[in-house]
């Protein structure tokens, strides 16, 4: 039963943004461009965890401080710049969905994976993974969202 549930978590997960790409967004986004943003995400989460480690000091977690938190929002915007590392090259509306669903997909494999893997094979079932697989669907509309807002904001009119 413990491998039905792993299964049943890691399909929930991993399942629907390969459905989206396979009979959506197949021939807007090749599978090389796909490849590219995944790599492009982890290269700019490593950027951004490094530029956190650096310029960010670590404060009390029950205090407030403006300008640390001004500081976390201005490396954020790392994302917004690899996004638009990758549309300079293609600009459509199907590229900007495919690029979102593998930064998606790519987000999920780094953050969803080993916890489901580890953690989903216990003994007892516990609801956390199957809301972490629901967060996993959550997170394809956000990210793909987010690439088609950038996309609409960098691209020149006709």
């Amino acid at each position: 039963m413990t491998f039905l549930y792993c299964a049943n978590c890691l399909a929930l997960t991993f399942v629907p943004p390969w459905i989206l790409y396979k009979y959506k967004l197949i021939e807007f986004a090749p599978v090389a461009l796909v490849v590219q943003a995944a790599f492009v995400y982890a290269g700019t989460q490593l950027f951004q965890m490094i530029l956190m480690a650096t310029f960010v000091p670590s404060a009390d977690p029950h205090e407030f401080n403006v300008s640390q938190e001004c500081m976390k929002a201005f490396i954020t915007l790392a994302d917004v710049l690899g996004l638009h590392y990758l549309f300079q090259k293609r600009s459509s509306m199907g590229t900007a969905a495919g690029i979102g669903l593998s930064w998606s997909a790519t987000e999920s494999l780094f953050r969803r994976l080993v916890p489901l893997w580890v953690e989903a094979r216990s003994l007892q079932f516990s609801w956390n993974h199957l809301l972490t697989s629901i967060e996993a669907n959550i997170s394809i509309a956000i990210h793909i969202a987010f690439a088609l807002l950038v996309w609409l904001w960098i691209r020149k009119p006709n």
